[in-house]
């Protein structure tokens, strides 16, 4: 009987050491490392939906509402990556609640008027970007509210 168990823990000390084990071992290791890398990366670049959580947090304070509308128009491919604003205050309109925020690439300026429609920055739903233009008037983003379907 005690040849039997020292049968057993020698074949599983055996199986641990096969190559195949460890690189299996290893590539499951290599695999917790990169996701945690690319895990954490998703925090310290821009987000696409206008920062949440700490990244939000961290925009507001840098470019406020005109900082937050730059990030998710460059995510949205309306503007070119290295654009960059004007200012980083926004500027009343005459509709309720709506600013305007400028911003340039190259010799082409961009004017985006956004509905500020809360006062948490970090919060997405709190902006809604109404349009966007360049400096030659063309629109390049417009907001399109739901139109019920006619009966």
């Amino acid at each position: 009987m005690s040849d039997s168990n020292g049968d057993e823990k020698k074949s599983s000390s055996d199986f641990m050491r096969s190559p195949l084990v460890l690189v299996g071992i290893a590539v499951v290791v290599v695999l917790a490392v990169a996701g945690a890398y690319f895990l954490g990366r998703q925090g310290t670049g821009t987000s696409s939906s206008g920062g949440t959580g700490s990244q939000g947090t961290e925009v507001a304070q840098v470019g406020g509402v005109c900082g937050i509308t730059l990030d998710r128009l460059r995510a949205y491919g309306v503007v070119e990556p290295d654009t960059t604003l004007v200012s980083k205050d926004a500027t009343p309109t005459s509709v309720k609640d709506r600013v305007a925020c400028k911003a340039k690439f190259g010799a082409t300026t961009y004017t985006a008027e956004v509905d500020e429609r809360c006062s948490t920055l970090s919060d997405f739903r709190c902006l809604r970007i109404w349009n966007v233009t360049d400096s030659d008037g063309k629109t390049l983003f417009q907001h399109r509210g739901f139109l019920p379907p006619t009966d």
